[in-house]
């Protein structure tokens, strides 16, 4: 019986009946996965590879993009979230103190947001961060690459915080700062990666039962998630 289904898998695939390579489709939904990807043969449609089941996510509009983003998150402590470096990227916006920090990532940071220093130090809280330093003591950040590296590709949240959400890009390991809808929509379209439809339609998409499935069950995983 076993003998009979080899060759009659054999036929198919001869014959052309078979019309996508499976282990091809594996590999690629595993190199990409983690990735945000681009229809450059359709309109730019943004796509994001969940490195947790290596599944295609459409990211559709700003608000349906944030708010899949924020169900696909991970809970963090801030301890483990200063681990990972930042990008000098979506950092800007609304800033009472003028420090090149906006109001709402300087409550993530928990540093002031009336003050460029925020310890005092004569060195600005934006500078200190970007360079791995504690914007609101004298040690340095715990900075752990190799931690960092695990994370790649997924998608952060702060609960110790107000839930703020962080992406870590798989090209640089580095924590990336989605902040509001828009800003973290325009965000993920310059991380993009250009892909072509056959090459997208290698990639199982999330189907739109799963989704609902992940909705019901978000505020359960939120509690339960943690990055490792």
């Amino acid at each position: 019986m076993k003998r009979q289904f080899v060759i009659i898998l054999i036929l198919f695939f001869v014959l052309g009946l078979v019309p996508i390579n499976f282990s091809n489709a594996t590999s690629i939904a595993t190199r990409l996965k983690g990735k945000i990807l681009l229809q450059v043969e359709s309109n730019g449609e943004a796509w994001y590879v969940n490195p947790s089941d290596n599944k295609r996510y459409f990211l559709g509009k700003p608000s349906d993009a944030f708010s899949l983003m924020k169900e696909l998150g991970l809970g963090i402590t801030n301890s483990d979230l200063e681990k990972i470096r930042i990008a000098d990227a979506n950092l800007s916006g609304i800033d009472e103190d003028g420090d090149g920090l906006s109001n709402i990532i300087e409550d993530s940071f928990g540093t002031k947001k009336t003050d460029i220093d925020s310890d005092g130090d004569s060195f600005n809280d934006k500078e200190e961060i970007l360079n791995g330093y504690n914007p609101g003591g004298s040690n340095k950040l715990n900075i752990d690459d190799s931690f960092a590296s695990k994370q790649a590709g997924k998608i952060l949240l702060q609960v110790e915080q107000n839930g703020e959400a962080w992406y870590v890009n798989p090209s640089d390991s580095k924590r990336y700062f989605l902040g509001r809808p828009n800003d973290a929509f325009s965000l993920m379209r310059e991380l993009g990666l250009g892909i072509t439809n056959s090459d997208l339609g290698k990639i199982i998409q999330f189907s739109e039962q799963e989704l609902i499935n992940l909705d019901n069950d978000f505020s359960v995983s939120y509690r339960r998630g943690r990055a490792q």
